[in-house]
């Protein structure tokens, strides 16, 4: 490839990227999207390795100030120019300017034209250009630009990774990722139940510009999708979060930030596979067509002409998508049933939703378009948000006044937030935005991650540490406690669980069928149940250790409507269209009825008798009133937190309840008009009780949040002590007498130790069972088990013997006793004991 001169070329990224001239000079303006450069940095060379390895996300990225508050797409960019040689920082009167000899670009072939715009997308396109042509000349060492390319790739797209809810970000507020300062919401507004349910669910990002059917920052639940392009494939996912894949050898999907690829390529699109073997399938335009299970449960996709989601659909039934008649924004969503949402909009965002029910909920938005105040049915403000220069939220405020408020400590790679309650936690994030360390007032907590961003090691304030291992598909194969105990964990190739081992020694075993259905699970004494399935996936029967077994039958929904016990008893279900259980029938024959709204609140409950208890909501769904089968009538108001203010019982007595700026409740008056007061400390433990008659209940607790002390009102003081696993050890009373507990590897009871040095112990089998315990005088009773891990004998300290016998199912039939008397026991269908006889029935 022959190299070529661009120095009559430039572009331009949002007028404050530019990338021009012989030399080859990227620009930016202060305080902008490049940032401040300190004094620092000023006039100073840079070595490529260093700059490099601080653009990409290593660890010198802290020995170069200036460089942290650096867009991920802008780092890409200068990350894909910087191996082009050595590179001088120089301040400029508006900024600064990098400056380096013009290698890398020389090279590329088919230049963009002078002063041309290039969007994200393009600019992206355009570094990846550049680095594969690279690669491809390089010789020896295209390995090593092929992991460039990669780790480029990985930083380009690590924010539009983070745009959803994260295993690896914290969230607090309302809520907030305190890693990012993303603005997350989610709000269900329809759903069908049954086997495999349908919804509709909202989902809001703040940091997702891009534009679905419901306006900028919205998408929905089965907004799904996959977009291709010359260099990669995206999954976007309903809450925003992106998935990345570098197209490989033959654009086969080579996965970002691990080993584990999820997606594949077929002859009629592709497949997405996650972890716990659910399947998502998109068509060639990217678009979701079908997600389910092997057994073929799942939920089928259609599109209109213009291509816009027309119907999802299932074994439980149906949801319809319905549009402006420009068919870009959704105006309502409809189930098989005629329960609709409507949604309305407003200079093209969302502006209101309004449920089954009629009942809405408005957002309204500030002047860049993010979702700034939320308004409830009852038509209070429940959040109001604010947001600093770079789109996070910098305070949130509530209905009852509360206020929490972030500051966004870049340089130190830290969020600050302040509770309501004046509470200040700092927490710290790596280079890919992983939440690394909760800083307390009385502590720390951290957490580790490996390069595929598995948590390995978390340390509470305490400084215990709880270490996790992975296999290479991401499942967790080992957790190590603080005590040294250690869990284990085998899976098969679909990761399914095999088997759970503690310290070695096998606790379950699971076996499973071509479709994935577990079929056999036996445990650490090889007790094992077996479970049947139909065509359909359905579970059809159940044999249990004993041998009895349970059988069960479904309707053409997979809704189940008989469940036939060991003994003969038939349970019965009947399902509305929603498939809400709308009667049941026990082994009697006694029918209970349910009523429901079209928000699926239940309404009215009849009994056998043909007694009604109904039941009436706020417009929040929150119940308002209950009238029981009696006659009796309960009410509750609720404050403007949605927490219960008043209960007026059915005599007419009234309990009313306030709260704290962090919901707790802190007092509380009784129908005889005591009063009870609650006080919390920062981290929202139960401090002090103070009773109707003036007296105070203390507590203390450790960093952890275990109770260490509790003093009564006359002054009394009991401690208590815990190990590293915030097991208790130790109580000591206030006159100063102790008693310990001892804990085996399994976190099981074994001992415990009184004030004068006596102990009772306790020893268990393999499956955990109490087989013997031994009291202080040292006396031993001994247990045996059947099948079922009923109790099937007790032998005493003497060698007495209680036997117990069982019906098949579990049901207890028989006890004898250690003088040759015994009882019987009686049921009617519903399993309801229904007698008890000695033997003296029988003339003995």
């Amino acid at each position: 490839m022959a190299n070529k001169n661009i120095s009559s070329t430039s572009f331009t990224l949002s007028d404050e990227f530019n990338l021009s001239g012989k030399r080859i000079a990227i620009k930016g303006k202060t305080g902008v999207a490049l940032g401040q450069l300190s004094n620092q940095t000023a006039n100073m060379p840079l070595p490529v390795e260093a700059f490099i390895s601080g653009l990409l996300g290593a660890l010198p990225v802290m020995a170069n100030p200036g460089l942290n508050s650096f867009l991920p797409i802008e780092r890409a960019v200068l990350g894909a120019v910087a191996v082009a040689g050595r590179i001088m920082v120089c301040r400029t009167e508006d900024g600064f300017n990098l400056d380096y000899m013009p290698s890398l670009l020389r090279v590329t072939d088919g230049a963009y034209e002078k002063n041309s715009v290039l969007n994200n997308q393009e600019l992206l396109e355009f570094i990846l250009l550049n680095i594969e042509k690279i690669s491809a000349t390089v010789g020896p060492a295209r390995t090593f630009y092929h992991q460039l390319l990669k780790q480029v790739m990985e930083e380009a797209v690590l924010f539009s990774s983070l745009k959803g809810y994260q295993a690896n970000c914290i969230t607090g507020g309302d809520p907030v990722n305190l890693n990012t300062g993303n603005f997350l919401y989610e709000k269900k507004d329809i759903k069908i139940a049954g086997k495999v349910p349908i919804s509709f669910r909202r989902f809001y990002n703040r940091i997702d510009l891009r534009e679905g059917c419901l306006g900028h920052g919205w998408r929905h639940n089965f907004e799904i999708e996959l977009i291709e392009d010359i260099y990669s494939y995206t999954v976007i996912w309903q809450d925003g979060r992106e998935e990345v894949y570098r197209k490989g050898k033959n654009n086969m999907p080579e996965p970002l930030y691990g080993n584990q690829c999820y997606l594949v390529c077929q002859e009629t699109g592709f497949q997405y596979t996650s972890s716990g073997g659910y399947n998502y399938f998109f068509d060639k335009k990217g678009r979701m067509v079908n997600q389910g299970d092997l057994n073929g449960a799942g939920v089928n996709f259609s599109y209109n002409k213009q291509g816009k989601l027309e119907c999802a659909s299932s074994c439980s039934g149906k949801l319809f998508y319905h549009y402006e008649d420009n068919g870009k924004r959704l105006v309502s969503v409809t189930d098989h049933t005629g329960r609709k949402v409507r949604f309305i909009y407003e200079l093209g965002r969302l502006k209101q939703v309004i449920n089954a029910m009629g009942e809405s909920y408005r957002y309204f938005y500030d002047g860049e378009g993010a979702v700034q105040t939320i308004k409830n049915s009852r038509n209070i403000n429940v959040l109001h948000n604010k947001y600093e220069s770079q789109g996070r939220i910098s305070c949130q405020s509530f209905a009852d006044g509360g206020l929490i408020t972030y500051d966004y400590q870049d340089k130190d790679c830290r969020t600050l937030m302040t509770n309501q309650n004046g509470q200040r936690i700092a927490y710290l994030h790596d280079e890919r935005f992983r939440n690394t360390k909760n800083l307390y007032i009385d502590g720390e907590e951290s957490f580790s991650y490996n390069d595929r961003n598995q948590l390995i090691k978390k340390i509470d304030k305490n400084g215990n540490k709880i270490k996790f291992s992975y296999d290479d598909k991401g499942n967790t194969i080992q957790i190590i406690y603080p005590d040294g105990s250690k869990h284990n964990m085998a899976y098969d190739a679909n990761n399914r669980l095999i088997t759970l081992s503690v310290n070695g020694k096998e606790k379950i075993k699971n076996t499973y069928d071509a479709k994935g259905n577990l079929i056999k699970t036996a445990d650490a004494l090889h007790r094992h149940r077996q479970i049947f399935y139909d065509e359909k996936g359905n579970a059809v029967k159940v044999k249990q250790p004993d041998g009895s077994e349970l059988s069960l039958k479904y309707d053409d929904r997979g809704n189940m409507i008989h469940i036939i016990d060991a003994a003969g008893g038939c349970t019965i279900y009947e399902y509305d269209d929603c498939n809400r259980v709308i009667r049941t029938v026990d082994g009697n024959g006694n029918s209970t009825n349910f009523a429901y709204n079209d928000c699926d609140q239940i309404i009215c409950v009849t009994n056998a008798a043909g007694a009604c208890r109904t039941y009436e909501y706020t417009k929040d769904g929150k119940v308002t009133k209950v009238k029981d089968f009696n006659g009796a009538v309960t009410t509750q108001e609720y404050n403007n937190m949605n927490q219960v203010k008043s209960i007026t019982l059915p005599d007419g007595g009234m309990i009313c309840m306030e709260y704290d700026l962090m919901q707790n409740i802190s007092r509380k008056i009784m129908p005889n008009g005591a009063e009870i007061r609650y006080a919390y400390n920062s981290f929202n433990h139960l401090e002090k009780v103070t009773l109707p008659t003036g007296g105070q209940i203390c507590y203390e607790y450790d960093p952890n949040g275990n109770r260490t002390a509790i003093i009564d009102p006359n002054g009394n003081r009991t401690i208590m002590e815990y190990d590293e696993l915030n097991r208790l050890i130790k109580t000591i009373d206030s006159a100063g007498a102790s008693t310990e507990y001892e804990y085996d590897m399994e976190g099981r009871l074994i001992s415990v130790t009184n004030a004068v040095g006596k102990f009772h112990t306790y020893v268990y089998d393999e499956a955990g069972q109490v087989i013997s315990e031994t009291d202080i005088l040292g006396n031993t009773t001994h247990y045996a088990y059947n099948e079922l891990g009923k109790i099937a004998c007790v032998t005493d300290p003497k060698k007495r013997k209680i036997v117990y016998e069982y019906a098949p199912g579990g049901s207890l039939s028989r006890v004898r006793y250690p003088d040759d008397t015994y009882e019987l026991f009686f049921y009617d269908k519903n399993r309801n004991l229904i007698r008890r006889q000695n033997q003296k029935v029988n003339g003995r």
